[in-house]
């Protein structure tokens, strides 16, 4: 069954940004920064006013949908919306979905194709990877009962909030480590030594790969970029505690920290993350150095 066929198939567009308000005003203005690894569109950076909601009232998108992103290296990542949304024009949404699918299922089953449809929107022979409204219309799947389809997101969704909850202790513990940090050692900023006399640098052993090679390679080996993991593949190049710094893109949050990532294990960096280690000090210790 095509996309298409399931429910309604729309293209963002983005209004004038002087009718662009702060969020809560209105309706969610979703764009591809509030695509950051959680299941629901409930908070956004913007919404728009109502004048702003008349300069795009085509582009309305009627909760429950679905939004996926479909420009660019995060192309395919996926987000529920329970209510009304209005995204730009570097996403697609598929809303009126037809009363034999679970909607919670399809975002599922899409988060699970985003290697696939990197594929298909690398294969316009565009430099850039696009996945436009016609391509992601024509995306066919097979849906298993409704009942099937409602039993499987019951049993994902109980996994999903255990996730989200580990989530939420990991960030909280976070902060606590960056209060303990600040704790002991309250002077750092005020020494005369720069920060890279206590790091390792090791993007010389970088080797990025394309989506056409990954896509000729797939494992269980983590591929990661500035910020996240981008595939798995069967080859690793790194073994052991890193710190992953973004190098370009998105570098730092919304409270100006840089991007990090702890990665422990085997994995295989792109070129887009410097790869860390700390020197004469713990890695952990420059972990917490660059969070303050």
């Amino acid at each position: 069954m095509k996309l298409k066929n399931i429910g309604k198939i729309t293209t963002g567009k983005t209004p004038s940004k002087n009718v662009e308000s702060a969020f809560g005003n209105y309706i969610q203005f979703l764009t591809p920064r509030d695509f950051n690894g959680q299941r629901y569109s409930d908070t956004t950076e913007r919404s728009l006013s109502v004048r702003g909601m008349e300069a795009v009232k085509n582009a309305i998108v009627k909760g429950p949908s679905i939004s996926v992103t479909c420009i660019g290296s995060d192309m395919g990542k996926t987000i529920f919306n329970k209510k009304d949304i209005v995204s730009n024009q570097q996403i697609n949404s598929i809303s009126d979905i037809k009363s034999e699918i679970n909607p919670m299922f399809l975002y599922y089953l899409l988060c699970t194709k985003r290697r696939y449809l990197h594929f298909i929107g690398s294969s316009q022979g565009s430099t850039m990877p696009i996945l436009n409204k016609r391509d992601f219309g024509n995306l066919t799947f097979k849906f298993p009962t409704r009942s099937d389809q409602d039993e499987v997101v019951n049993k994902i969704n109980i996994l999903d909030s255990k996730i989200e909850l580990n989530n939420q202790i990991n960030d909280n513990l976070l902060e606590v480590s960056k209060s303990i940090f600040k704790k002991y050692f309250p002077d750092v900023n005020d020494g005369d030594e720069d920060i890279g006399s206590y790091i390792k640098n090791y993007d010389k052993d970088r080797k990025p790969l394309s989506k056409k090679e990954r896509s000729q390679m797939p494992g269980k080996y983590r591929y990661i970029g500035a910020t996240s993991v981008n595939d798995y593949i069967n080859k690793y190049t790194f073994d052991g505690i890193y710190l992953l710094l973004g190098e370009d893109g998105t570098v730092q949050d919304d409270k100006g920290y840089p991007i990090l990532q702890y990665i422990h294990g085997k994995f295989w960096p792109n070129n887009h993350a410097h790869v860390l280690q700390g020197y004469k000090v713990s890695t952990e210790w420059l972990y917490g150095r660059l969070q303050i």
